[in-house]
């Protein structure tokens, strides 16, 4: 955003000094926002000097490309003690693999999906998915 505002004032004032200011249109230049977001998305350098917010797939293998989609990243740093963040929880099951994760400091941070996990964006009624976990043996408390 600051890019955007800095470009806007040294339009504006460029076309001030000369006398032509027409209209807003071009002082504003309506494909620089975009192209400084494709341009962080395409090379992975963000403003600040953050790394790592979006990166090129791997296309080694079909294999390797699964698993890089299906991979959930901590926002933890990997010099955190933090031990609970790291470990796998019962309610993982089914959806965080318990076996592929990196060796070393950056272990239990780097998690990915399980084979079979599935995410959707369906919207359910809450009265089909009740009767759905009665269906397959859950006892729900009311």
């Amino acid at each position: 955003m600051r890019v955007l505002v800095n470009d806007i004032l040294y339009n504006f004032q460029r076309l001030v000094k000369r006398g032509k200011f027409q209209s807003v249109k071009i002082i504003i230049r309506d494909k620089l926002l975009t192209s400084r977001i494709k341009s962080a998305i395409a090379t992975g350098s963000w403003v600040g000097g953050r790394r790592g917010i979006s990166q090129n797939i791997a296309r080694i293998n079909f294999l390797d490309s699964m698993s890089h989609l299906g991979r959930v990243v901590s926002l933890l740093s990997a010099t955190q003690e933090n031990f609970e963040a790291r470990e796998i929880h019962c309610t993982h099951w089914g959806r965080l693999c318990p076996i592929e994760t990196p060796e070393g400091t950056p272990i239990g941070l780097r998690k990915n999906l399980a084979m079979l996990c599935q995410i959707t964006q369906e919207d359910v009624p809450e009265d089909k998915l009740k009767k759905t976990l009665e269906n397959l043996g859950v006892k729900l408390i009311k």
